[in-house]
This record gives C-alpha cells, sequence and structure tokens, in this order.
C-alpha cells in the first residue's frame, strides 16, 4: 500500500512537472495596435510582430496593401473578424503577423485600397529590429 501511493506521488508530480514545462511562451511576440501609429518599436531579431488594427471610421475604409522593407520583414498571415451583428460603420477587426528577418529599420504603412480612388494611409509605425 505504502509503495502504491509513493508512485502514485511520484506519477502526479511528474504529470504536473509536465503540464508546468508546457507553458507556451509569448515573450517573442511584440503586439502593436492603432494606437501604436507614428511609434518607434524596438525589438529583437527572430520576434514575431503582431498588428492588430480596427476599423471602426467607416466601412470603406478596407486595408489595402503594407509598404515596408521585405529584407527586415515579411508577413506571415492576415485574418479579419466581423464586426458583431448590427454594429453599423464598423468594418471589423484584421490582424497581421510580420516575421524580423534581419537586423535594420523599416516603416510600415498600411493604405486603405481606395474608395472612389482615395488613398489613405491607415497605419504607419517604425520597427527597428536589433
Amino acid at each position: 500500500m505504502k509503495k502504491t501511493s509513493i508512485t502514485l506521488a511520484l506519477l502526479f508530480f511528474a504529470a504536473l512537472f509536465a503540464l508546468v514545462s508546457c507553458k507556451k511562451d509569448y515573450s517573442d511576440i511584440v503586439k502593436l495596435s492603432n494606437a501604436d501609429t507614428a511609434k518607434i518599436t524596438t525589438v529583437q531579431k527572430g520576434k514575431v510582430i503582431y498588428v492588430t488594427l480596427e476599423f471602426g471610421n467607416s466601412p470603406y475604409y478596407e486595408p489595402g496593401s503594407w509598404e515596408f522593407d521585405t529584407s527586415v520583414l515579411n508577413v506571415v498571415t492576415h485574418g479579419h473578424i466581423n464586426p458583431p451583428a448590427g454594429l453599423i460603420g464598423s468594418a471589423g477587426t484584421d490582424t497581421w503577423t510580420f516575421n524580423t528577418l534581419t537586423t535594420g529599420t523599416t516603416t510600415i504603412k498600411l493604405r486603405n485600397s481606395g474608395f472612389g480612388g482615395s488613398s489613405k494611409i491607415l497605419f504607419n509605425s517604425t520597427i527597428k529590429v536589433e
């Protein structure tokens, strides 16, 4: 009986250690949002940058293309979440994932796709990769 209790205790602690060891480390992620427009962000090479933007001003401002130095960063993914049903005047939220490729400085700009031929910068930020 005593050996069974010791064995169960060892199994419990081994499982607990394994669970704690599986904890996801998010320290390699840098998150930017609308509030980071016109700011300078310094990140380490190898970090992942998430840019999440809310487009609440007008449904006519659809995100277009990014402008940045492709030797410093690259876009890995892009996702869109629609606004809640019945929310008038919101185009939802978009998130882009960037990988840092090498050291350097680049300005990332997102322009809208242009409604009626207009073009507006929706996001503009400087990224320094060290």
